[in-house]
């Protein structure tokens, strides 16, 4: 079974390759998954935006995007190009519409996440090079899909809206039908839209589920809290832009939020992230002993389909979770079919 790629395969590619450098120049073509990871992972707007082009090619013919569940990083990575390079945006646009009918809806989405303050403008100047999702722009542009801005950390299909807002007091009720709830997948389009764009924004969103690493009510915003922080801790900790980030925004976060960003931190600066994981193992097996609110309702995570083990979860169904009802957790259990898929490609 073909492994998809997700953030997980970013973190892995990360401890794989070599540490991007000033000096470090984009790959030339992207004859492999690791190549075209490798310039995700190490891109930096200023010098790298030429080869976007090839880079869209190269995610197309490799299908990381037939399957939108697990498509986040790669939209979100495209979206956040956009909004690191608004006077290339056009020419970046005009290279989506290269993208095959199967793949225009990634065009539309990366424009409507991109933030960008004339996005709208930038979507009816280039519709026409996506005649196949010409009710998904019209669904967009009449505000009836929200974008990433819009992501509010809130459950409000499972009706914890309630609960959320406990952690989240400033946050006000989304409108019904423009509201983008959490998943695996919106985590790895964040992470997509930091890689390009290496704005706050989306890593601030990150660390605002950093408390639910502590629920041991609802086993969905445990996992989302552990892959936030398992996320925020691995990745920090081989990027020194991403630890200031971190560090600056500490002092500005709420007292739980601190506690998670506090161990975040500290498992950056000693590069010892496999407490966290230990940390998110632990409270799996105390929920699978103890039970809770929703042990028993796998429907969320059946709606995520294999988006969670694609993503920076890094799956532990060889552990015995998926089986029992529960879903993958920072486990590492992945890691050896992320390694063949990489090598099957050519990395």
């Amino acid at each position: 079974m073909r492994t998809r790629l997700g953030l997980a395969v970013l973190i892995l590619a990360g401890l794989l390759l070599p540490a991007w450098s000033p000096a470090a120049a984009a790959p030339a073509d992207f004859a492999s998954n690791a190549a075209l990871l490798r310039f995700i992972s190490h891109y930096r707007a200023a010098s790298d935006h030429r080869d976007l082009p090839a880079a869209v090619r190269a995610m197309s013919q490799f299908g990381v995007f037939h399957n939108p569940d697990s498509a986040g990083v790669y939209v979100g990575f495209l979206a956040g190009a956009l909004a690191a390079q608004p006077a290339e945006a056009d020419t970046l646009v005009a290279a989506l519409g290269t993208l095959p009918a199967e793949d225009q809806w990634v065009a539309v989405r990366a424009i409507a996440w991109s933030g960008l303050p004339e996005w709208k403008a930038l979507m009816r100047r280039h519709g026409a090079r996506f005649p196949t999702r010409q009710v998904m722009m019209e669904k967009y542009l009449a505000g009836e899909m929200p974008t990433l801005q819009q992501l509010t950390l809130a459950i409000g299909e499972r009706g914890f809206w309630h609960k959320v807002r406990g952690y989240f007091k400033s946050t006000p009720a989304p409108a019904k039908g423009t509201m983008l709830t959490p998943t695996p997948d919106l985590i790895d389009a964040l992470w997509g839209y930091h890689f390009a764009s290496r704005h706050y924004q989306p890593i601030g969103r990150i660390v605002a589920m950093l408390p639910w690493a502590k629920d041991r009510d609802h086993v969905d915003l445990l996992m989302l809290g552990s892959m936030a922080k398992f996320t925020l801790a691995t990745n920090a900790a081989r990027d020194p832009e991403l630890i200031g980030l971190l560090k600056r925004a500490r002092p500005h976060v709420g007292k739980e939020t601190g506690k998670q960003l506090d161990e975040v931190i500290v498992a950056a600066d000693t590069v010892d992230v496999g407490a966290i994981r230990a940390e998110a193992m632990a409270a799996v097996e105390e929920i699978k002993r103890k039970g809770s609110a929703t042990s028993r309702d796998v429907a969320w995570w059946s709606r995520m389909g294999e988006s969670a083990i694609a993503l920076g979860c890094i799956g532990a169904a060889a552990a015995g979770q998926v089986a029992l009802g529960l879903p993958c957790v920072v486990g590492g259990a992945l890691s050896s079919a992320v390694v063949r898929n990489s090598t099957a490609g050519g990395g």
